[in-house]
C-alpha cells in the first residue's frame, strides 16, 4: 500500500522482495515495473535496479538502451553503483555508442561516490590503456582500494600487478596471499 501511495523506497522493497521470492512467490515480471515505479518517483536504487532488469531481461525484453536510460537516471542522481554500470555500457557499446572516454569519467565518478566496482572498473582502464594512457601505479590504488572493500576481481588483478611487478616491486609472496584471497571467495 505505501507503494501504491506513492513511497518510492516502499515500491523498491516491494520489488527486491517479488525479485528475491522474499515472504512472495519470485516474480520478476511484477518486480521490474516496480522498480521503474520506484525510480518514477525518484528512488536511485530504483532506478539502478530497473536498468539491471532491463540489462538481464527480468521479466521484461531485455533492452540495453532502456537499462543505460536508468542507469544514466540513477547516476545524475548520484547513484554510484548505476554510474559504474552505465561506464561498462560505455565501455561495450551496450544501449550506447562504444566510448571508452566517457567510460572512464563514469568509473571515476563513480568510484568518488565510493562504488567499489567504479574503483574496479578504473583500475582496470588504467591497467589495460582502455580510455585513458596505461598506468599501473595508478592501476595499483584503485585496486587496492577496492581490494580493501573485498573485490575480489581487484584482489586478483592487484596479485597479477605484484607478480609481474607493475607499478611496483615484484612480490610473489604478496602476489599469492591476493591470489588465495581471490580464490576463497571462489572468484578466481
Amino acid at each position: 500500500r505505501d507503494c501504491e501511495g506513492g513511497d518510492a523506497e516502499a515500491c523498491t522493497r516491494l520489488a527486491y522482495h517479488h525479485h528475491e521470492g522474499d515472504g512472495v512467490p519470485r516474480d520478476d515480471a511484477r518486480a521490474t515495473p516496480l522498480f521503474a515505479r520506484a525510480c518514477d518517483l525518484g528512488d536511485m536504487t530504483g532506478c539502478t535496479m530497473a536498468g539491471y532488469a532491463h540489462s538481464e531481461g527480468w521479466g521484461v525484453e531485455r533492452s540495453h538502451e532502456r537499462a543505460a536510460t536508468y542507469y544514466a537516471f540513477a547516476c545524475y542522481g548520484e547513484e554510484a553503483t548505476a554510474c559504474s554500470n552505465l561506464g561498462l555500457s560505455y565501455v561495450g557499446g551496450d544501449g550506447v555508442p562504444k566510448d571508452p572516454q566517457r567510460a572512464i569519467k563514469l568509473f571515476r565518478q563513480a568510484c568518488d561516490l565510493g562504488s567499489v566496482s567504479g574503483c574496479a572498473n578504473l583500475g582496470a582502464s588504467y591497467s589495460l590503456g582502455k580510455g585513458v594512457a596505461p598506468n599501473q601505479r595508478q592501476a595499483a590504488r584503485l585496486f587496492k582500494r577496492a581490494c580493501k572493500a573485498d573485490d575480489q576481481h581487484a584482489c586478483y588483478n592487484l596479485g597479477v600487478l605484484h607478480r609481474d611487478g607493475l607499478g611496483m616491486p615484484r612480490d610473489y609472496k604478496q602476489a599469492f596471499a591476493l591470489f588465495g584471497q581471490s580464490c576463497r571467495a571462489d572468484d578466481a
